[in-house]
């Protein structure tokens, strides 16, 4: 059977290798060009180049991203062994790059993983068919087609096709399964750096791609699969929605094939969608980083959290330092904007909201009336000038952006979006220093709101219960791990 290659990774000059997908394996590859090659019999004339074609797994692949110099030590020892169960084929080519017809074989050695990625690939064959395969293969198909720039627009509308069909294939199933993240309670979905989504028509699908998740990452398991009914599956695509959370990747580790929930759905996004979407994935991405490190996992894949973390923190605040809030104020006097505070923290926050819809919920929990009034960020620093800073979107995910770092909020919006990479055991470079909290998720009930007029006063509240002590206990402590406070 031919393999189709697809590069997607270039090293810089003085490397020898790609790395790329393939339809076959565990769907990635590394090439490598090695001009003396040893050969089983023979030898390669002057001036050939043997292209050998290994199989890698999907965290080897992954290295591109999160750590080139584990990259190339790998090409560095697929060259040195050439293992037999990684070997997917190889081609002889002259120096103008033609494919040179011969019968020479290379000469291969042992496994370099005791036989780990061969193991998978049969483990991930024995996996029961899945519902709709047919859909499945044919949208992955067509997508891997059209990753290439010169794709015909015939193939990308055809495509577009099929991503429709997979999507309505996946809405006619009895069960979806779904990964929702669980460091966060298991309230949104596990989600990417991009705010994909992991959907698996089959739960031997979704266990087994949670299990090699646990495994890569010291066993810190992220993951909680939930099976939603068509009923249940519908209502989740809306609220994903609306939330700004569209991308899903469906059998991941199977045929992977990727498509937007609009593909198939139409959901309605609301105000600030996207801003919601990126509070969400840097507060799972912190809370990922801090599980990783307790687990002593991999310093590259430690790193790469942290990385993302606060590259979406940038994407966030660039995000409300553009955007147009919402507040709740007394009679809907923008002098008189709420304020919550807490006797258990020290600190008082103007109550900030991404929408009207979810500003109105909250006040409809108020002793006193109180309507939404948008306001854009130079107004909201100016009106929570008595205060420590913004809590956005009480009661849903309570982000809070404290009032020290309003001037790199400032900063931030007048640029591109700002990536933040960091150094092998160094500090992180271009980062903003870390707020002292990243987006914590407090209890609901665990502020009191009051309306400001010359200066906030906070209100009264019940004792909380010992329940929301040991939250509370748990929080702090995470908080004092996560940044040394």
């Amino acid at each position: 059977m031919e393999i189709q290659y697809k590069r997607t990774y270039t090293p810089g000059i003085g490397k020898r290798y790609t790395v790329g997908e393939i339809s076959a394996m565990l769907g990635y590859a590394m090439e490598i060009a090695d001009p003396r090659a040893r050969m089983q019999e023979g030898r390669m004339a002057p001036g050939q180049v043997c292209m050998l074609l290994f199989a890698l797994t999907p965290e080897e692949y992954a290295l591109k991203d999160s750590d080139t110099r584990a990259l190339n030590a790998l090409a560095d020892r697929l060259l040195k062994v050439v293992p037999a169960d990684r070997l997917l084929g190889w081609r002889m080519m002259d120096l103008k790059g033609a494919v040179v017809k011969s019968d020479l074989r290379p000469q291969t050695g042992e496994s370099i993983d005791d036989g780990e990625l061969a193991r998978r690939v049969r483990a991930g064959a024995a996996v029961e068919a899945g519902p709709i395969d047919v859909q499945l293969r044919e949208a992955r198909r067509l997508q891997q087609l059209c990753a290439a720039k010169d794709a015909p627009e015939g193939a990308k509308q055809d495509w577009q096709r099929a991503r429709s069909a997979l999507g309505e294939a996946l809405l006619g199933l009895d069960q979806v399964y779904a990964a929702y993240d669980a460091a966060t309670g298991e309230r949104w979905p596990a989600l990417g750096f991009d705010g994909r989504m992991e959907l698996f028509t089959t739960l031997g699908r979704a266990q087994r791609v949670q299990k090699q998740l646990s495994d890569a990452q010291a066993g810190a398991d992220g993951w909680s699969i939930h099976a939603l009914t068509g009923a249940e599956f519908r209502a989740q695509l809306s609220s994903w929605a609306e939330d700004g959370l569209e991308l899903v990747r469906v059998d991941n580790g199977f045929a992977a094939a990727e498509l937007s929930i609009r593909d198939f759905c139409d959901c309605a996004s609301g105000a600030n969608a996207a801003l919601r979407g990126m509070m969400i994935r840097e507060v799972e991405y912190g809370l990922r980083w801090n599980r990783l490190r307790e687990a002593n996992a991999d310093e590259a894949r430690v790193r790469g959290a942290l990385e993302s973390m606060l590259t979406l923190r940038n994407f966030v605040w660039r995000e409300v330092g553009n955007a147009a809030l919402y507040v709740l104020c007394a009679g809907g006097n923008r002098e008189k904007c709420v304020v919550l505070g807490s006797k258990d923290r020290p600190e008082k926050m103007l109550a900030v909201f991404t929408d009207a819809e979810r500003a109105r919920a909250f006040a409809g929990r108020m002793k006193e009336a109180a309507k939404a009034v948008e306001m854009r960020f130079d107004e909201l620093a100016q009106r929570s000038a008595g205060c420590d800073g913004l809590l956005i979107d009480m009661g849903f995910i309570g982000y809070r952006l404290l009032k020290q770092d309003y001037d790199k909020v400032r900063e931030l919006r007048a640029k591109p979006p700002v990536v933040v990479r960091v150094q092998a055991q160094n500090a992180p470079q271009e980062a903003p220093r870390p707020a002292e909290d990243m987006g914590t998720l407090p209890d609901p009930d665990e502020f009191a709101p009051a309306a400001k007029r010359e200066a906030p006063q906070t209100q009264a509240e019940p004792e909380p219960s010992p329940q929301q002590e040991e939250k509370k206990k748990s929080r702090n402590a995470f908080l004092k791990k996560l940044f040394g406070k």
